[in-house]
Order: structure tokens, then C-alpha cells, then sequence
């Protein structure tokens, strides 16, 4: 960031001030003297005890002040008063409060910007246990330390940064502010950092150490700076020795020549704005193509084509050529894939089809501060141009979908969303909700199998690059084809999986992520906690990791750790291995399921201490304890115990202890898959108990456990008694009754329910001559209900992602059948 570019910024009103001590000199107090700043506090407190020199922090100062001297808290409060209440301020304090910045944050304790502004502008004094409301986050002055302006007794042992007891007592992660302030930076142009050494408060490095961040960052210190304080800030951003008189002096040289500009172009911080922009002309390099088809990862250069328009160094998807020819007939194009089958990829290959049509493209890229903004500005100035919204893993931005119903004017924007396979239920009604429309408002596209022209595209660009050298007795194109449609099951994870495992790349990353579990130990926590992001899809950077896990990654990158630059990607924020096909093979093979869960729970007690301020807390705290996230273990007997062990331990951690039936239904799903039967069902006893004391809860999904619960008992029960030719079909009817008690839940997970009524079918079929024929005509009745909600289910456009819907309609029919033969 350029200081002209960063004036202009906040001359546009698009920059955010932050200042440290050294913002203060120039001011004077009541006293008739400067504020104190840097040790000069100490030295004065030290001396009203009685010590004439002492080299211990403020902190320690204040406690002995406080609890060894005949001081008292009052005469503390007293002389901060005095130190601190401004008489007046210097003339480049007002120039500066000049600009309408969007927003001030400070370390310091005194009111400087709120006084300097004072004729120009008003800011209101924040604080961070001040509540908050993002309805009111204009015009404020965030004091990180506390303000001298509201000290008490109280405010003086939590809020004011003073004491070893306040800078202990409270953390400033998850303090709504202060969070805040991160989300803030994030949306800003730029941000002018003065009079701030980053010596201390971690807290802070990090945010301003983030790589969106750093690169707006501009830092203003004072002519006499030292080299080593200099080299220091240099670390992160550029540094302007001009202080505060430069500072004024240039905003006033800017100022006479800035002409506030009527078209000037909004600033997206949240959506990546395309319209019609052609691809740089860049030749894919072969180590493109191993990325690609070794390891899943895209870089544009792949997406070129050759002279003809056709894609020459990958496939070109039938979705896409589904969404170009009906973009402009349905509201949503839902894709949605397992892991690694190319969501990802659609949405580049549709940016880049959509280069040549008349349409404005906005890539959800992250949720700033400013998104409400922006979306108000998309639906307002585009009402009547074509645009396409593309918004990945859509059903962690429903807020953002619901913004763009209740700004309206959605006549001609049309979304690509995508989606897991398996967050697919329950979020496909929620989506519709949030855009009140219907199912037929939804177009689906299918991915997770490649289709026949696809597989031979696919097997001809392999074979051209010499993709299949590491794979024995595969040479020619129709053995490459063989090849995916057999061993891959025509699936683009499987296929790179099967590639990677053949590669040196494998090795090299295994030795690599090795070496990192060798290494320092938050370096290997850093490692595990984002291979377990990109795999259980949690939506958090690298830098909310560290946060999380108090890992200071300043101290890592200063210290210039080889592998640091080796694993993690700074540009984007997030672990190198782009691809979560790799990530996973790693995870599974190489990090230890101790390690893991070791992880998992720093994680989850970090995160414990935020959620009541905040509900990604809560979301990802849920996310990470999800039962799909672990079934790859449930393979191996002594690794799903460890699994077991790890959800019995998380009741002791408040947030899943009181009020959270998920917790319960998911340590319940454990305990089925190790047949601890006795231990399951308590758990969905504590499930139902937790549901109870939550007003209008409606405990839809423990029933649906509670069914898979009868089922495999009663299928586990059957394998172990044949001998004994008799069924009690008390638990199969009951767990019937128990899968369509909620059915009409709009959150009911309707493919998870027949999943479970085919495997109730199953144990049905095949011990029906065993059963009464009363028995098998209650069934039956039971059955005609299910096979009626079946059907409507297959009509419903939510059936079309599921191939298996086919096969347990099938399977109930012939059920029927053989029960009404035997009747």
C-alpha cells in the first residue's frame, strides 16, 4: 500500500484509523503536561510507591501500587483522571480527525480522537465490554484497553488493561468488538496504523499479520524511530517515518487536489466482481497438470483453450453446459458432490464460460462487515442486467441468500450454489426458504459421477500428458477408460486419489507432513487442526486456528520456519494442499487419530470460552463433532473407541453439556456403530432430557436416531439368535412409528429416514418367515405408508441427488409383494 493510495482511501471515506501510544504525544492534560506513554507510567507509579527505578511491566507496577503501598483503587482512578482528561490536543491531532474515517480503535487509554474530532466529527466512545450492535457501528472509537472516561472500581480489575489481574481476567478473542475489528480490517481499503510498535498484545499482530490485512496497511512513526523498531514493523507492511506533522501535512496536500468522484467504482470486499474480463493469456505448465489430476488442485492456467474454444487440458463438465443454456430459466443451479468431485471446478469453468456473456458475475469470497452493503448495491444497481451470484458450500452463507430476498429485485439474477452431498438434507428446504421458491425454481447438477463422453474426454487428456506413467499395465486410451469407469467408479476423487497414490508427490507430502509432526509443537498443532478444516469443511482460516489455539504465528513467520513456508500458503490464508482430496488421504494415513482428537479438543475448549458472544462458535463447535467427520475410523475397532472416548469426554465442556441434544445424538450415532447398545440409548434418553428444556424444540432427528437404534439392535440382535427362528417385531414397529412421527418437519432429513425404513425393510425380508401373520400384516400396513411418502419423495427435486432412492423403492415394492403372497 502506497501512502498516496492510502490517503485517497480515506479521503474517500473507505479507511480505518488505529493508533497506539505515540498517537498521543502533542496532547496535553489537565496537569498542563503530556499524557504519559510507553515506561513513563511505570516510572510514575513506581515513584508515588517510593521506588526510584524498577525494569518490571506496568502490570506488576499497578498490582504492588494496589495491593503492597497505603494506596487505594481510588487514588489510582484519581491520578489516571488526571493523567489522562485532556486540556487540549495538537493541530495535526485535528487534522487528522479531519477525514470521516470509518471507524477508530485504540490501545490508549485518553479520548484523543473523540476531542481532535469533535468539530468535525463525532465519535462515540466504545469499549470492549460495551455491547454490541451492528446496527449502530458508525461513527464509534473502539478503546482495545479501556477509556478513562468511564473507569470504575470494576472496569479497572476487567475492562482497563492496567493490572496483571484485568489483562487476565479477560481475553480480547471473542469479545464482539474486537472481532469485530478483524471482520473490519477486512473490508477496509486501507488502514493507517500509528504510533503502534507491535512489541505486544498478540492479539493484535495477528489480525494486522494477516495477509488481507498487511496489504492494506500503512504504519506512521517518528522521524527518530530506531533501525531495530523500523525492521520490526517492516516485517509486515510499509513504514513512514514521517509522524504525525508529515502525516497532516500530506492528508492537507492530498486534500486540495482530491476531487470526490460521482462515478467512482463501489469496492467489493465481501464478492470478486467479473463482467466479461478475459483470462490472461498463460500456457499451463506441466507441473499444472500433476496439481490437477495428482492432487486436485485448479490453477486458471489449466482453464485456457487452444484456437478451436475447447478446453485442452481438462474436461468441460455437462453441468456446465446445462447452466449456460438454462441460466436464465431457473432462480438456483444447486451442484453438489462428495468430496472432491469438483464443485470447485464448475464454478472456475462457469466463471470462465461466462467471460463471454453478457453477464455480471459476484463470487462470494468471504462475509465482511460491508456484505449487507453490497448486496444492497448489487440488487439496486444491476436490476436490469444479468447476474450470476456463485456462492460454494452455500448452506454456510443462508444469512447472506436472505439478504439478497429481503433487498429484492431478483428478477434477473440467477445463483450457482454448491454443496456436499451430505449437508444436502434439511439445508435444501432452509435454501428455499431463505429465497422463498420453490422446488422448481432448482435446477440440480450432478457430479459425482462423470458421464460417458466425460470419461473418454478425460481418459484422451490423460493419455496425451502421459498422466498414467505410474500406473502398471495401463497404456492405452481404452485401458485409461476401463481404468475410471471400473476402479474410479467414474468419479473425479477416486481418479485422483488412485493418481496420487501412484506419484512421488505422495511420498514427498508424507514425508513432509511427518516432518512436521516432528516438529515444533505448535507447529504440528497448526498442521493437524487445518488438514481437519479442509476435511470436515469448517470454514476457518489459518489464522482462526491460531487464534484458537494460541499459537503465535508471528513468532513463526518472523523466525523464518522452514516449514512454514513449506505447509502454509499466506496469500490465501490456508494450508497449502489446496485440494481436500489430498488433505484427506493425509489426515486418514498420516496424523495419528490421537493427535487428531488431541486437536479437536484444544479447539473445541477455546472455542467454548467465545460462542456465547458469538454463533459461529456454536456452528463450528457442532461442525467438528459431526458423526460423518469420523467414519473413516469406525473401520478399525481400536481407533472408533478412541472415538468414543473423545465424545464421552466433551461433557464435560459447557457448551455440550447444557441445553445441546446434538451433542447427545451424535455420541448416541458412536455408540451404535460399536453395538453399545446400553450406552446409546442413555444417550438418546439425555438427548430427549436436553430437547425437553428448550422452548419449542421439536426433536425430530433424536427420533430418527432413536429408529436407528431398533433397527440395528434388532439387526445385530437377529445375526447373533438365528438359531432361535423367532423375531419380536415390537422394536421394528416402534422404530416405524418413530421415523414418520415428525415427518413433516421442514427440517426433516427425509433421505436419512428412508435410509433407515430400507434398512428396517431389510431386517423385515429377511426374517419374515419367522413372523407371525398378524406381525407381517402390521408391517405391511406400515410399509403401504412408507412406499406412499417414498413416492412423493421421489417427485420432490431433493430425490434427484441420491442414486440409492431407485434401489429402496424397489426393494419395498417386492417387500409388499412377498408379504401379501405370505398373507
Amino acid at each position: 500500500m502506497d501512502l498516496n493510495e492510502a490517503i485517497n482511501k480515506a479521503l474517500d471515506g473507505n479507511a480505518i484509523l488505529f493508533t497506539g501510544s505515540g498517537f498521543s504525544v502533542g496532547a496535553v492534560n489537565k496537569m498542563g503536561s503530556g499524557l504519559p506513554i510507553g515506561t513513563k507510567l511505570r516510572d510514575l507509579l513506581a515513584k508515588e510507591c517510593g521506588i526510584e527505578r524498577t525494569e518490571n511491566e506496568l502490570s506488576a507496577v499497578a498490582d504492588y501500587y494496589l495491593t503492597k503501598s497505603d494506596k487505594s483503587a481510588d487514588m489510582l482512578i484519581d491520578l489516571l483522571r488526571q493523567l489522562y482528561t485532556l486540556d487540549n490536543v495538537s493541530e495535526e491531532h485535528k487534522k487528522i480527525m479531519k477525514i470521516k474515517w470509518k471507524r477508530v480503535y485504540t490501545t490508549n487509554y485518553d479520548l484523543i480522537a473523540e476531542y481532535a474530532a469533535k468539530e468535525n466529527n463525532y465519535y462515540r466512545t466504545v469499549t470492549l465490554s460495551d455491547k454490541f450492535d451492528m446496527n449502530n457501528i458508525d461513527n464509534v472509537c473502539v478503546h482495545i484497553n479501556g477509556a478513562i472516561s468511564n473507569l470504575t472500581k470494576e472496569k479497572l480489575k476487567k475492562d482497563f488493561k492496567l493490572t496483571d489481574r484485568s489483562y487476565d481476567a479477560e481475553s480480547l478473542v471473542g469479545k464482539p468488538w474486537f472481532d469485530f475489528m478483524e471482520r473490519d480490517f477486512l473490508s477496509a481499503g486501507a488502514i493507517f496504523v500509528i504510533g503502534f510498535s507491535m512489541r505486544g498484545d498478540i492479539d493484535i499482530r495477528r489480525i494486522i499479520a494477516r495477509p488481507q490485512i498487511k496489504s492494506k496497511v500503512i504504519f506512521i512513526s517518528g522521524p527518530n524511530t530506531d533501525v531495530i523498531s523500523k525492521s520490526i514493523l517492516e516485517k509486515y507492511a510499509p513504514v513512514y517515518t514521517i509522524g504525525m506533522k508529515g502525516l497532516s501535512a500530506e492528508i492537507e496536500k492530498a486534500n486540495k487536489t482530491y476531487v470526490p468522484s460521482a462515478l467512482k467504482s463501489f469496492e467489493f470486499s465481501s464478492f470478486e466482481y467479473e463482467y466479461m474480463s478475459p483470462l490472461n493469456t498463460e500456457v499451463a505448465k506441466f507441473e499444472d497438470l500433476t496439481s490437477f489430476y495428482y492432487m486436485g488442485i485448479v490453477n486458471k492456467r489449466i482453464l485456457q483453450k487452444d484456437r478451436t474454444g475447447e478446453y485442452k487440458n481438462i474436461i468441460l463438465r455437462e453441468a456446465v453446459n446445462i447452466f449456460m443454456k438454462d441460466r436464465m430459466n431457473y432462480k438456483v443451479f444447486l451442484a453438489v458432490s462428495n468430496i472432491g468431485n469438483g464443485k470447485s471446478l464448475l464454478c472456475e469453468l462457469i466463471r470462465n464460460e461466462l467471460r463471454e456473456a453478457d453477464a455480471h458475475v459476484f463470487v462470494l469470497k468471504r462475509q465482511t462487515v460491508e456484505i449487507s452493503n453490497e448486496i444492497e448495491y448489487i440488487t439496486k444497481n444491476y436490476i436490469n442486467k444479468s447476474v450470476v451470484v456463485i456462492i460454494d458450500d452455500y448452506y454456510k452463507y443462508l444469512d447472506v441468500l436472505k439478504l439478497f430476498y429481503m433487498f429484492g429485485n431478483l428478477d434477473k439474477v440467477t445463483f450457482l450454489l454448491t454443496a456436499r452431498t451430505s449437508k444436502l438434507p434439511t439445508n435444501y428446504r432452509k435454501l428455499m426458504k431463505a429465497l422463498h421458491i420453490n422446488e422448481n425454481d432448482i435446477k440440480p447438477l450432478y457430479l459425482n459421477r462423470l458421464g460417458t463422453e466425460e470419461v473418454e474426454r478425460m481418459a484422451y487428456i490423460l493419455h496425451s500428458n502421459n498422466m498414467f506413467a505410474g500406473i502398471k499395465n495401463i497404456n492405452s486410451l481404452g485401458q485409461i477408460e476401463n481404468f475410471i469407469n471400473n476402479e474410479c467408479n467414474a468419479s473425479i476423487s477416486d481418479l485422483v486419489l488412485k493418481l496420487f497414490d501412484s506419484s512421488y508427490i505422495k511420498k514427498e507430502l508424507n514425508v513432509l507432513y511427518k516432518n512436521a509432526l516432528d516438529e515444533l509443537y505448535s507447529l504440528r498443532e497448526l498442521t493437524i487442526a487445518s488438514l481437519a478444516s479442509e476435511v470436515f469443511n469448517l470454514s476457518v482460516s489459518t489464522n482462526e486456528i491460531v487464534k484458537l489455539l494460541n499459537i503465535d504465528i508471528v513468532w513463526l513467520q518472523i523466525n523464518d520456519n522452514e516449514l512454514m513456508s513449506e505447509l502454509f500458503d499466506t496469500g490465501v490464508n490456508r494450508i497449502k494442499v489446496r485440494s481436500s482430496i489430498v488433505a484427506r488421504k493425509i489426515l486418514w494415513d498420516v496424523i495419528p487419530i490421537e493427535d487428531l482428537i488431541q486437536v479437536l479438543n484444544k479447539l473445541l475448549k477455546s472455542a467454548n470460552r467465545l460462542y456465547k458472544n458469538n454463533n459461529f462458535y456454536k456452528e463450528f463447535m457442532k461442525a467438528i463433532i459431526s458423526h460423518n467427520n469420523f467414519r473413516h475410523w469406525n473401520e478399525n475397532s481400536d481407533d472408533v473407541k478412541k472415538v468414543k472416548d473423545f465424545y464421552d469426554g466433551l461433557r464435560f465442556i459447557e457448551f455440550f453439556a447444557n441445553n445441546n441434544p446434538f451433542y447427545w445424538e451424535q455420541f448416541a450415532l458412536i455408540c451404535i456403530e460399536l453395538k453399545d447398545y446400553p450406552t446409546a440409548k442413555q444417550c438418546l434418553k439425555n438427548a430427549f432430557a436436553e430437547a425437553d428444556k428448550i422452548n419449542n424444540f421439536t426433536p425430530f432427528h433424536i427420533e430418527t436416531i432413536y429408529a436407528h437404534y431398533l433397527i440395528d439392535k434388532t439387526r445385530n440382535y437377529l445375526c447373533k439368535k438365528r438359531e432361535e427362528r423367532y423375531i419380536d417385531m415390537t422394536a421394528l414397529l416402534d422404530a416405524m412409528d418413530r421415523l414418520f412421527k415428525y415427518y413433516s418437519h421442514p427440517e426433516d432429513d427425509h433421505h436419512y429416514v428412508f435410509k433407515l425404513v430400507n434398512m428396517a425393510v431389510d431386517v423385515f425380508k429377511n426374517n419374515i418367515s419367522y413372523c407371525s401373520k398378524r406381525d407381517i400384516s402390521v408391517f405391511t400396513e406400515k410399509m403401504v405408508y412408507a412406499q406412499k411418502k417414498l413416492e412423493e419423495f421421489i417427485n420432490n427435486n431433493e430425490s434427484w441427488y441420491y442414486a440409492e432412492i431407485e434401489k429402496w423403492k424397489n426393494n419395498i415394492e417386492l417387500t409388499i409383494d412377498e408379504s401379501k403372497r405370505m398373507l
